[in-house]
């Protein structure tokens, strides 16, 4: 799973851009070292999380909505799709895509109605509060260590 992961996803997703969002002011507060460590742990854990949620999958199908192109001269758009259940609601997720190097890259998904970046960002202020921004990567890198997957935080928590 994590090879498809690594083969598949990954090269769709801005990282950067991910991360820049998901700390939010405390960015500009790292260092340049810090900021490229910070990348490659929330990577590593966004490898781990997604290869879980795929370990997951039992057989859903995934529709995706009408596309809605981008206005012009924006350099961002948004792809709707939703997982169907065969015994419960659709669960609805958004990508939100930037154009970076004449390609289309994710830098948020937004699981019904809950944007990945902005829970994480809440999650994250709270581990830097503790103990700063290497706190946080030192707890990232510590679970991509153990081999954990790291659940997105629901509401802020």
């Amino acid at each position: 799973v994590y090879q498809l992961v690594d083969e598949i996803i990954l090269p769709h997703l801005d990282f950067v851009a991910m991360s820049k969002l998901a700390l939010g002011k405390n960015w500009n507060q790292a260092t340049p070292e810090q900021q490229k460590r910070f990348v490659e742990a929330f990577k590593s854990m966004l490898i781990r999380t997604y290869s879980k949620s795929l370990t997951e999958y039992s057989g859903q199908k995934i529709e995706f909505l009408p596309y809605r192109p981008a206005e012009d001269g924006k350099m961002t758009t948004e792809v709707s799709s939703r997982i169907l259940q065969p015994n419960g609601p659709a669960i609805p997720i958004d990508y939100r895509l930037r154009l970076k190097d004449d390609a289309w890259k994710v830098f948020d998904i937004t699981i019904d109605g809950i944007s990945l970046v902005t829970n994480y960002r809440a999650s994250f202020a709270s581990t830097i509060r503790q103990g700063g921004i290497d706190g946080l990567i030192k707890t990232l890198s510590a679970q991509s260590a153990r081999g954990e997957a790291t659940p997105v935080p629901r509401n802020g928590s």
